[in-house]
């Protein structure tokens, strides 16, 4: 009967001193958004927000390391698996809008570099981040190797069923 009161005073007492810590003002940095409560996120900076956040920029890591592998192969690489990886990390509408623009010399560059090649150099100072107070957009940049200028490319992403994708290069 002892047992059966402390355990139930135990219960009390922890459910009591987690809701009293949320109004104690607990705030901590997020890396997204602002500040949050510690104990009690808000939608604004919730754990599940920090989750589809990593997700996103390993979704975008991805994406560059297969693409900068493909454009490696210089004079060897293959329009048919770019496409291919485009199709995986891309929304439909977005590549077809891309496709129009090359077509129609709007653009002269590939979008996803900003630049007409590479270096061989792009991944090793490849920086993706999350653009803070701005929904779905993130921001990818790097720096040539024989250059200090950094080149900066920002992405707003879709939600395409489970899983976010590129739905436009702003």
């Amino acid at each position: 009967m002892k047992a059966t009161i402390r355990f139930s005073l135990s219960v009390i007492s922890f459910f009591f001193i987690s809701f009293v810590s949320c109004d104690t003002g607990n705030k901590t940095e997020t890396a997204s958004a602002g500040t949050t409560d510690a104990c009690c996120p808000t939608e604004q900076g919730s754990a599940n927000d920090q989750d589809i956040e990593a997700q996103n920029i390993r979704m975008l890591q991805e994406f560059y390391s297969k693409y900068d592998a493909e454009l490696e192969k210089e004079q060897n690489y293959s329009e048919e698996v770019l496409d291919g990886i485009k199709q995986q990390y891309c929304t439909k509408k977005l590549l077809e809008r891309l496709r129009a623009d090359l077509d129609s010399g709007y653009i002269d560059a590939d979008p996803f570099i900003n630049a007409q090649d590479t270096d061989g150099h792009m991944m090793e100072t490849l920086r993706i981040v999350k653009v803070p107070k701005e929904k779905d957009i993130y921001e990818a940049s790097y720096r040539w190797a024989d250059d200090s200028t950094k080149i900066t490319i920002r992405y707003q992403l879709v939600k395409e069923g489970s899983t976010y994708k590129i739905g436009d290069v702003l």
